[in-house]
């Protein structure tokens, strides 16, 4: 479990909202296995996005919350709507902030001679405080946060945006192409009929690549079987040639009775014209 997970999985609602939007709830191909998945990286690259910036504001709330108790107050000055008030504090605060993610990072990499059980209810109780500062967040504090950190509202909006785009953009290559994918890849035997695609997807790696076109990336899928696919979204007309040319010299050192040159490996390609193909190496099962 990640820290600030309250306020990360209200990000994850709005995902998954948007994702069902786009889809009109069509998730029906994917596995629940493969949906956690999805949901599950996602939820790492938002805690990757703002993490450093909770871990600072959670610093300044505990500080001022620190002050206020030691001065006898009934409850810690805000943080986040008078801000004029804690700017002398910063320097000394980032500082404060530095040491605790070198603490814990020694602390993630301390020797085995410390207690397993010490490091466990140390962790837990971090974890602890960083979700109690996100549900004081969440108590209509959000949007000054989100003031403060205008761009960060910004970038977290257009990551959810791409997410939700880019996965509904897979989900309907692979129920539009369903007929060509059975026919390149599964074959007859292992064939499964589109009406009975309800969790056919059974496993999904994604983001293999680095994202483009609007957070496009490579992903793997494992059909039901076993069979695994490589879906790339962009075009590979190029490689499909190679890969022909091969096959080509392939059928000639077979044609050739004395031939002991071993044959080029190839890999089955399934281009299309409207968007971008899948391909499988022919003859292995893996990838």
């Amino acid at each position: 479990r990640l820290p600030f997970h309250r306020l990360l999985v209200v990000f994850l609602r709005v995902a998954r909202r948007k994702l069902a939007e786009r889809t009109g709830g069509g998730l029906g191909t994917l596995s629940p296995g493969a949906r956690h998945t999805l949901v599950s990286r996602l939820f790492i690259r938002l805690y990757s996005l703002c993490g450093h910036t909770l871990e600072f504001e959670h610093s300044v709330h505990k500080a001022l919350h620190h002050d206020a108790v030691t001065r006898g107050l009934t409850a810690p000055q805000p943080v986040l709507v008078e801000r004029r008030n804690i700017q002398e504090r910063r320097a000394g605060t980032e500082r404060r902030v530095e040491n605790v993610a070198v603490t814990f990072e020694r602390r993630r990499g301390c020797d085995q001679r410390e207690s397993n059980d010490r490091r466990t209810v140390g962790e837990h109780r971090d974890l602890v405080e960083r979700d109690e500062f996100a549900a004081w967040l969440l108590k209509g504090r959000l949007l000054d946060f989100f003031m403060e950190y205008a761009v960060l509202a910004r970038l977290i909006a257009v990551m959810i945006d791409q997410w939700a785009k880019a996965n509904a953009l897979l989900l309907e290559r692979i129920e539009g192409d369903w007929d060509a994918l059975q026919d390149a890849f599964i074959g007859q035997d292992a064939r499964i009929p589109f009406s009975e695609r309800a969790g056919a997807v059974i496993e999904i790696m994604p983001e293999l690549s680095d994202p483009h076109k609007g957070g496009q990336a490579v992903a793997i899928l494992t059909f039901r079987g076993g069979i695994r696919v490589v879906y790339k979204p962009r075009d590979l007309a190029m490689e499909a040639a190679w890969f022909g040319f091969l096959d080509w010299l392939n059928a000639r050192l077979r044609n050739r009775a004395k031939s002991t040159a071993p044959a080029f490996k190839v890999l089955r390609i399934l281009t299309r014209i409207s968007h971008q193909p899948f391909f499988w190496p022919v003859g292995s099962a893996m990838l």
